[in-house]
């Protein structure tokens, strides 16, 4: 509904924008050769192209992120439009002298330039996005095991709890994000931690110190890891 209503808004704008420059440039006296005309149907082709890069830039995608990475598709927009504006408008003013052939030529390469710029920023843009959603995948993993020691942390009686928050401040400075050569010690950790957890609750302590250890260590070696692989 809110894109719908998005769609509708922006032709909306680009029609009021359209018909009152089309009465501008009907009534305006000057001399309206080919080269008037022509110079009038780029700034029109421009404007049009304005509700494609509306929707390209904010009304393609539903999520926030999407569209605040849209508003650089959307400056190029506006640019091609205030740029072939100019460009037209000299044309007209000039239009009793100027030759045919440079204005359709200088009005195919500010297109072309514009479509150009609009490729390579969209694409930037999915890759930006596609990088954002591989780093919140990445910290998953850590984010859940810090979570799981600080419930292990209010466990913990006096005799253990030194070594709980020892092991919890090791992990709240670990390098949050993981990759494929963590995964597997990550997975011990998982493993580890329940073990720890269930020997907290039976209240076994030296199982439990051992095992913090165990987690110390794996921990360690999987920080050793990620700074290997950067």
């Amino acid at each position: 509904m809110k894109q719908n209503k998005l769609n509708a808004q922006g032709v909306a704008i680009v029609a009021i924008l359209f018909v009152v420059y089309t009465l501008v440039v009907a009534v305006v006296p000057g001399v309206k050769n080919a080269v008037y005309w022509v110079s009038y149907l780029f700034t029109v082709l421009a404007l049009a192209a304005q509700v494609y890069i509306f929707y390209l830039s904010f009304a393609k995608e539903e999520s926030v992120r999407s569209k605040y990475y849209g508003f650089p598709i959307a400056n190029i927009g506006v640019l091609y439009l205030l740029v072939q504006f100019v460009v037209s408008t000299l044309f007209m003013l000039l239009a009793k002298w100027a030759p045919l052939w440079l204005a359709v030529v200088l009005g195919v390469v500010i297109l072309g330039a514009a479509a150009i710029g609009l490729i390579a920023a969209d694409a930037m843009r999915d890759e930006v996005e596609r990088q954002d959603v591989k780093l919140e995948a990445d910290v998953t993993a850590m984010r859940a095991l810090q979570s799981k020691v600080g419930g292990i942390v209010g466990l913990c009686g006096e005799e253990l709890r030194q070594e709980a928050e020892k092991l919890a401040e090791e992990f709240r400075f670990s390098d949050p994000i993981s990759s494929d050569a963590t995964k597997e010690l990550e997975h011990e950790l998982d493993m580890i931690l329940g073990e720890l957890q269930s020997a907290v609750v039976d209240g076994d302590s030296e199982s439990a110190k051992a095992l913090f250890r165990k987690a110390s260590v794996t921990l360690i070696e999987r920080n050793r890891l990620c700074k290997l692989n950067k």
